[in-house]
């Protein structure tokens, strides 16, 4: 017999069109609670209509005066809360390993704790931008980084393999709660960044979700993306396709 879980890891998908799964569903409505990061409106009313208590903990993230001290007291709370009355249940966007580094930290406090976690993915950034962009990643390969630790630990790019930057929105913050002041100024460092290995007019995509039309891909050129930085939200992607050999 599966030992009892203790605590759900579950994504969400990306957006607020209702992408979570029918076995995140049931684990939901196994634990009777959730508590949760950057939930859309549409799912968080959906929850509450099948008895879930949902507890938001975007506060206790934008309280903070870093995002690692954001980080710890999330954590923080839900190993508490898992200590006292398991099961719970944290949701997150996407896949919760995947570019979550709150997930990920409570994933291996947990596990050091001898706790039983189960990991439920959801749609992630990375699916959405397959089915936009019609990539073929058997053939070509892909690179992935966060968009914010690739400028700031000057991560080798190979400009003959697609690249995906995901978490665009945070290159324009410094800390959570922030606004994203001189976020234009902000970006104009990653196209520097990403001039070092791409041509100034090499096509870069913004994938992205908007509450009228849904997933949307806008393709213009790299060193155009500082003008455009007021479309950027909080789950928006940078797609770059690869550098085609002469």
């Amino acid at each position: 017999m599966a030992p009892a879980v203790d605590l759900y890891l579950i994504g969400f998908g990306v957006g607020d069109s209702l992408q979570i799964t029918v076995e995140s569903q049931r684990a939901l409505t196994r634990a009777g609670r959730a508590y949760a990061l950057a939930l859309p409106p549409n799912l968080d009313r959906y929850l509450r209509g099948l008895g879930i208590a949902v507890v938001n903990l975007d506060e206790t993230l934008r309280s903070a005066q870093s995002f690692e001290d954001g980080y710890l007291a999330v954590a923080a709370v839900v190993l508490r809360k898992v200590h006292e009355d398991p099961p719970i249940a944290l949701l997150s966007p996407g896949n919760p390993l995947l570019s979550n580094a709150i997930a990920r930290f409570i994933l291996i406090k947990a596990r050091e704790r001898g706790l039983h976690v189960q990991v439920l993915a959801g749609v992630s950034p990375i699916d959405v931008a397959v089915s936009l962009t019609g990539l073929d990643v058997g053939t070509f390969g892909l690179q992935v980084f966060d968009a914010r630790r690739a400028v700031a630990r000057n991560q080798l790019i190979n400009p003959a393999v697609p690249l995906l930057l995901l978490q665009l929105a945070g290159v324009g913050v410094e800390r959570p709660g922030d606004d994203p002041i001189e976020r234009a100024s902000a970006y104009s460092g990653l196209v520097s960044f990403l001039a070092k290995v791409y041509p100034l007019q090499h096509p870069a995509t913004h994938l992205g979700w908007t509450r009228e039309n849904g997933f949307v891909a806008q393709t213009f050129p790299l060193e155009s993306l500082p003008e455009r930085s007021a479309d950027v939200r909080d789950q928006s992607t940078l797609f770059i396709d690869r550098v085609a050999p002469r």
